[in-house]
């Protein structure tokens, strides 16, 4: 079986989620503002005085305008309060004051980078404030802070992900605009293309499964566009290529061809950076042939994202493949709930599994422009992937640093120790350079 479970039996398609923002009073009043202006507080008014005005002075003019002082910052700066509505006028009336050097609305600085996709917060992998999710309360703060990251940058269409999997639904309106498209020739395949089939052998890697789309939504939805959900890089290029079957199957040999159709595309001058394989089956065999074909990716500067499993299991001595490869140019993912525990279906491993990552209760993109949750290592897998490609937007590394990088980065986890290598899970923020949340 693949490294999700289907929550109720089955894909979940998503309804419509009506979301409901309380306001803080004063953002209540900013709200009633001009829609296309820059928001402010409704009695509030930044003034800023000369060096030689008087405290007399001072008070002269604020009494003129209706205004009292309630605070004060810098070199002759004053916060004023004035009547609610009455910040426009209280302005011009400063302004022509003499001693005064400037008067300005006190503007509300909303967060420039929490995305305005309307279920956002049912991604509390992403940020998570204690909210309930599918019925599950969360813990404030066990997210990968993905929202700080999004301050320093959003991603880059330059940074291919080759997602290995059941394909993509690439006409999904949450994923469009962020499939990778074949300018011609690619791999044998023509302009307009999205990737390749290794199950049908050939170009259309359309998803007939769902896991696949799943997976492409927590890497990369388009964000920021009023639509659905968020990935973790608002602006991806994401490249798929089928190896699972419509029954959720694969093969060595089918994965085999896939990853070769990716060196093939690298090859040709396609800037791909990161694989991410989230499918993982009991039992699977070690093949000297898939490791060899990981080193091939290492020599072409690629990272191998992969499941760690969802049997419960140690891989330390239940070696679960591709996870136990233990590659130089490879990180395998175990998954972690709403509460920052592993969770309780996710493998672990000291030895051969690197870090955690939300893997429970993910909601994400389905086939037919649809929404729902999954859980596994398989929804894991990806959130370190995307991380990778949003690393790479910010400042380009070789592959051994990349992956140094997401490592040395982890929130160090005392749920998490002794069973992952790094005895942390992804955070986002730590990975990108130049974030400092």
């Amino acid at each position: 079986m693949l490294t999700d479970h289907r929550i109720r039996g089955g894909f979940v398609a998503a309804a419509a989620v009506a979301c409901t923002f309380v306001m803080t009073p004063m953002h209540a009043a900013a709200a009633k503002q001009n829609a296309n202006s820059p928001a402010y507080v409704a009695d509030h008014v930044l003034v800023g005085y000369s060096k030689v005005t008087t405290a007399a002075q001072r008070h002269a003019v604020e009494r003129r305008v209706g205004a009292h002082e309630i605070g004060s910052y810098g070199v002759g700066g004053r916060l004023l309060q004035v009547r609610a509505g009455t910040v426009r006028s209280a302005i011009a009336g400063l302004e022509s004051a003499p001693g005064v050097r400037y008067a300005e609305p006190d503007f509300v600085e909303e967060p420039s980078a929490v995305t305005n996709d309307p279920s956002f917060p049912l991604q509390w992998s992403l940020r998570n404030t204690g909210q309930v999710v599918n019925g599950v309360k969360g813990k404030p703060g066990a997210d990968v802070h993905a929202t700080a990251a999004w301050d320093v940058t959003t991603g880059s269409h330059s940074i291919v992900i080759a997602e290995v999997d059941s394909g993509i639904d690439y006409t999904h309106p949450d994923l469009a605009a962020n499939i990778w498209t074949n300018p011609g020739g690619v791999g044998g395949c023509p302009a307009g293309t999205h990737g390749y089939n290794t199950v049908a052998g050939n170009c259309d890697p359309m998803d007939d499964f769902g896991h696949g789309t799943h997976v492409a939504g927590i890497m990369g939805a388009v964000g920021n566009n009023r639509r659905g959900i968020t990935g973790i890089e608002w602006r991806a290029s994401l490249m798929p290529v089928k190896f699972i079957n419509a029954k959720g199957s694969g093969t060595d040999f089918r994965l085999l061809k896939a990853l070769d159709w990716v060196i093939a595309a690298k090859d040709a001058g396609v800037n791909v950076r990161v694989v991410n394989d989230s499918g993982t089956w009991v039992n699977t065999g070690y093949s000297q042939a898939v490791r060899d074909e990981l080193s091939m990716l290492a020599a072409h500067d690629i990272l191998f994202v992969t499941a760690a499993g969802n049997s419960r299991s140690n891989n330390d001595t239940t070696p679960r493949y591709p996870c136990s490869y233990g590659a130089p140019n490879e990180i395998c993912v175990a998954a972690t709930n709403q509460r920052d525990r592993l969770a309780g279906f996710s493998n672990y491993g000291v030895k051969t599994v690197d870090l955690a990552a939300p893997g429970d209760n993910v909601y994400s993109t389905l086939p037919g422009g649809t929404y729902g949750y999954m859980k596994g290592t398989s929804m894991a897998s990806p959130m370190v992937a995307a991380t990778a490609a949003l690393v790479l937007a910010q400042q380009d590394m070789s592959t051994s640093a990349l992956k140094s990088d997401i490592l040395n980065n982890v929130d160090p986890l005392t749920t998490l120790a002794g069973e992952v290598a790094t005895g942390g899970r992804l955070d986002t923020c730590k990975a990108v350079p130049g974030c400092a949340g």
